[in-house]
């Protein structure tokens, strides 16, 4: 093992596993809410429509057939990008983990090949996406991340870390 590559042992990704396992527990979670939550709902949709075709009115039915259609254009629309930026946080977070739970799992195997900065900088860099997604952090919340830090030793969006020149943090 020690004849192999430091970039080998930083890249096994072991750290990812239990991440996935979790990501696809909550997601298997809320397809089942979801899909429990809409049952009654189209229940009701279909019986609104029954009740307004037995009352002979094709104006009233028009108008809730549309209605009902416009919705559901809207919300197929906003669980896409709900999904999409979901997908995004999730694989970021994921990476996030796994360099982490590698790194500390690989500890003796880092210092050995004496990568600590590197291990260190893969850490960051993986961070980095979700340190730049401020706008996500109720789909974090949701991913179960309680805490992170906007800025640590370099500049983010959100401001400069303590290694930055100028000191231009989140205080001023």
């Amino acid at each position: 093992l020690i004849g192999l590559p430091a970039a080998f042992h930083l890249d096994q990704q072991t750290g990812a596993l239990p991440q996935k396992l979790n990501h696809a527990s909550a997601a298997t979670q809320l397809a089942t809410s979801s899909v429990l939550q809409t049952i009654p709902a189209v229940i009701e949709l279909a019986a609104v429509a029954v009740v307004l075709s037995q009352l002979h009115q094709p104006v009233l039915v028009g108008i809730f057939l549309a209605s009902a259609a416009t919705y559901a254009l809207i919300f197929s629309r906003g669980v896409t990008a709900v999904r999409r930026s979901s997908q995004d946080v999730s694989a970021h977070a994921i990476s996030a983990q796994a360099t982490l739970a590698d790194a500390l799992l690989g500890v003796e195997t880092i210092k050995s090949f004496n990568a600590g900065h590197e291990a260190n900088r893969r850490y960051c860099n993986a961070t980095e996406a979700l340190e730049r997604s401020l706008c996500a952090l109720d789909a974090f919340y949701e991913l179960g991340v309680r805490a992170m830090t906007l800025t640590h030793s370099a500049r983010t969006e959100a401001g400069d870390g303590c290694q930055v020149e100028g000191g231009g943090g989140l205080t001023g």
